[in-house]
């Protein structure tokens, strides 16, 4: 299942996100921050307009709570001395002069219990120290003179007294009219800060609505237009993806990170019933049931998904079953991907394809193998059983053979003995072709397997050599061995005795006079065993076929031999058995190379 190509589309899909998400946050945070900051500079110019609003609100308050006690205390004055409850009058002129005090001390040097801030402006602090008004002075006579009214004896208390005079001279016209002109400034300072703070608000709403106005311009509108090119690169990006997995010909779904299916192929919606619609979203595991093969459950925890998007790494299954939105099930093989960028994994890839084809074949692969290996038992009986059939009645004949060219055999002639030696040898042929069946169907089967341990090849090698002598000397040939007394191979030694005994056999049979056989190992790197003969060699036509037993190879020998054709096969099934090589190189006209390698020599 190809699901490289999607799972790069999707990593690349979530890097040009990544990008396009840091573009976006960073353009959107410019604006905020943009935003907040004129609102912040919006608030403090409020929060100064409403403390001067306050500020200007106490002072006039108090200048003018002035007037009203210059007022109160001319009344209290004048009460003082025509009134008898004096005492009482004492205590009221006492608090409205130190009340009157306090106000004019916190209108020129500040009173935050007042709510007053001091620092008078120049206009101000002309009224109070400056001619023609001196209001300073003023009220500093006058809260002295009602101070001393207050204390001074009973007896003083008449018509005429100067403090009296004093009082009512002020409160009537200098003091008074300073204290107006002082409420008039104050009145008029505050509607300035008012005007300026109002003109001060007005530029920073203009201010805002500007930023607003180049925000929409430069941020709002550019990162739309991104938002717009995204979400049209991702809409083609979904088309591709979903063009791409539709030709794939397997269901592909999309998860997120918590297993939500986020897309979903028409082939995935044709093998489980369920449209991608119906499932965007959704966790996958709590709507769709698997299956092992034998129809055990699958725990979520098990799922491939859930690995996958925890170890993130690729899991596959050749075989399980999905169930179907209609409760039926398909066997299928899938592969899970995970989706990954740099924050990690993101999500992953489902694919998946309906395995029945492969079962259906898998169960006929099944049935032929169960046919072949019951005509392959019948063969073997078969051959088991006119091997023995054949091989009783040629030993008989062969023996009676022998009898007849022996001394007790009656008196034939030496053409007659001929005739029977030539029969005697065809039955040992023949005797010699049924063993080498049986050994040949015995190895295809694994009836006979190779016992592999330590042996002495120089000691097999001497005693193949031993039994084919006689032959070798009545042709003329010799044959000698180079290989070392101890050299070790692994193997079986019967059986690679076998295959030696086939080579040699075979070089004897096409060498004449004066050729040489040697037997030798050419590397010790390697447990190779070479058996090269000085012959009459192999044409190229027929190496090629060898060591097939279906083919017919073998030729007449130099000394007009015979062969079966299945030494040589035989030899490399042997061979094979024991997991290694049989070759042959050779050069008709002058001779041929056999050399056995085998799988490690001890």
């Amino acid at each position: 299942m190809k699901t490289g190509s999607i799972q790069r589309d999707q990593t690349a899909s979530g890097s040009s996100i990544g990008y396009f998400t840091a573009v976006m946050t960073g353009g959107y945070s410019l604006a905020i921050f943009l935003i907040a900051f004129f609102a912040l500079i919006s608030f403090l110019g409020l929060y100064i307009s409403l403390k001067t609003f306050e500020t200007s609100a106490a002072v006039i308050n108090v200048s003018g709570r002035q007037r009203m006690l210059s007022q109160r205390i001319g009344k209290l004055a004048h009460d003082l001395i025509h009134e008898e409850e004096k005492e009482k009058i004492r205590v009221l002129l006492k608090e409205n002069a130190d009340l009157m005090e306090k106000s004019h001390e916190g209108l020129i040097a500040g009173d935050s219990e007042l709510g007053l801030p001091g620092a008078p402006s120049p206009a101000v602090r002309a009224i109070y120290f400056k001619p023609p008004l001196r209001l300073d002075k003023h009220v500093v006579a006058f809260v002295a003179a009602a101070r001393a009214l207050a204390e001074d004896p009973v007896e003083n208390l008449v018509h005429g007294n100067p403090y009296v005079n004093l009082i009512e001279d002020e409160s009537h016209n200098p003091l008074l009219q300073s204290l107006d002109t002082l409420v008039r400034r104050y009145q008029k300072e505050a509607e300035i800060d008012i005007t300026k703070l109002q003109a001060l608000a007005g530029g920073i709403l203009a201010l805002i609505l500007i930023v607003l106005v180049l925000e929409s311009l430069f941020i709002f509108r550019p990162l739309t237009r991104r938002i717009q090119k995204k979400a049209d690169k991702l809409a083609a990006s979904e088309n591709k993806l979903r063009d791409i997995t539709s030709a794939l010909g397997e269901g592909v779904y999309v998860s997120d990170k918590e297993g939500r299916v986020t897309f979903m192929n028409p082939e995935a919606e044709r093998l489980m019933g369920w449209s991608e619609k119906e499932l965007l979203g959704k966790l996958i595991s709590e709507v769709v049931e698997v299956y092992e093969a034998d129809g055990k459950p699958i725990p979520v925890s098990e799922r491939l998904l859930t690995k996958t998007l925890k170890t993130g790494a690729p899991h596959k299954m050749h075989e399980l079953r999905i169930v179907c939105k209609d409760g039926t099930f398909f066997f299928a093989a899938i592969v899970v991907t995970p989706i990954k960028n740099g924050e990690g994994i993101t999500g992953a890839v489902i694919a998946f394809h309906d395995i029945k084809k492969r079962k259906q074949a898998e169960g006929a692969l099944r049935a032929s193998k169960e046919k072949a290996e019951e005509a392959t038992k019948i063969k073997d009986k078969f051959v088991s059983l006119v091997a023995h059939d054949l091989r009783t009645p040629l030993t008989v004949i062969i023996g009676m053979m022998g009898v007849l060219v022996s001394k007790t055999g009656g008196n034939l002639s030496e053409n007659q003995k001929n005739i029977c030696r030539r029969a005697i040898k065809s039955g040992e042929n023949m005797v010699n072709m049924i063993d080498r069946l049986l050994d040949i169907s015995k190895l295809q089967t694994g009836r006979i397997k190779p016992e592999r341990k330590q042996f002495d090849i120089h000691i097999t090698v001497n005693a193949c050599i031993e039994g084919f002598k006689p032959l070798a000397d009545e042709k003329e040939i010799q044959i000698i061995s180079e290989i070392p007394e101890g050299a070790k191979f692994h193997g079986d030694p019967y059986l690679i005795g076998e295959v030696i005994n086939n080579l040699i056999g075979n070089s004897v049979k096409f060498c004449g006079s004066g050729d040489k056989i040697t037997v030798f190992v050419p590397s010790w790197d390697k447990p190779t065993l070479a058996v090269k003969d000085s012959g009459a060699g192999i044409k190229e036509s027929v190496i090629k076929d060898l060591f097939k037993h279906e083919e017919k190879t073998s030729g007449i020998g130099t000394a007009g031999e015979k062969g079966t054709g299945l030494g040589l096969p035989l030899s490399y099934d042997i061979i094979k058995a024991h997991g290694g090589e049989l070759t042959v190189e050779s050069i008709p006209g002058a001779g041929c190379i056999f050399c056995i390698t085998l799988l490690k020599t001890v």
